[in-house]
């Protein structure tokens, strides 16, 4: 597979104007609730693990393995998972340019661009924004590769409020990914 498919694969359907907004995700690691539920990939060796009442299942229209919201719809989850593995800075630069691609012209904010461990591995880790048509969009992006598996991307996006304002939330998910060889 080209990683112009996998670019294809990563653009994030939109559906609710906000305005943007954006802080830095928290130093410390909130513990993962006793009462998740592991939402698995049938692709990759990977999971995260989802409080049933705070998360339901989503369909969200777009192209990724797995779909979450919140209950009240504000947040949005997806895992997107490939066979095909590609490095973090492939990754990286399919992500961004899937979203200059769906902002046209529009400005793409990047407020933060790292690689940080989690589950025992490095990850990318992205938070940006773009105005999509009408739309403000804000996302929290990790990704990674797995040599001879696949690649994986843990998407959280909203529309209605900067996506700062669901940072404990999305800490609890990352707390919980899971990644296997």
């Amino acid at each position: 597979m080209s990683i112009t498919a996998v670019m294809r694969a990563s653009l994030i359907p939109v559906f609710v104007s906000s305005v943007m907004g954006f802080a830095h995700a928290q130093d410390q690691t909130p513990a993962v609730p006793e009462n998740c539920t592991k939402m698995e990939s049938k692709v990759l060796p990977a999971s995260v693990c989802l409080d049933p009442e705070g998360w339901a299942l989503a369909d969200v229209g777009s192209s990724a393995e797995l779909e979450f919201s919140t209950l009240d719809q504000a947040l949005y989850l997806i895992i997107m998972t490939e066979p095909d593995y590609f490095d973090i800075e492939t990754l990286r630069k399919a992500v961004l340019t899937n979203i200059q691609l769906a902002a046209k012209l529009n400005k793409v904010e990047v407020v933060e661009s790292e690689n940080v461990s989690l589950a025992g591995r490095e990850f990318g880790h992205l938070i940006y924004g773009a105005r999509i048509g009408d739309i403000d969009a804000n996302y929290n992006n990790y990704f990674t590769g797995i040599e001879g598996v696949g690649s994986l991307q843990v998407v959280f996006f909203t529309f209605d409020r900067p996506i700062s304002d669901y940072n404990d939330t999305i800490a609890t998910v990352v707390a919980s990914i899971e990644v296997g060889e």
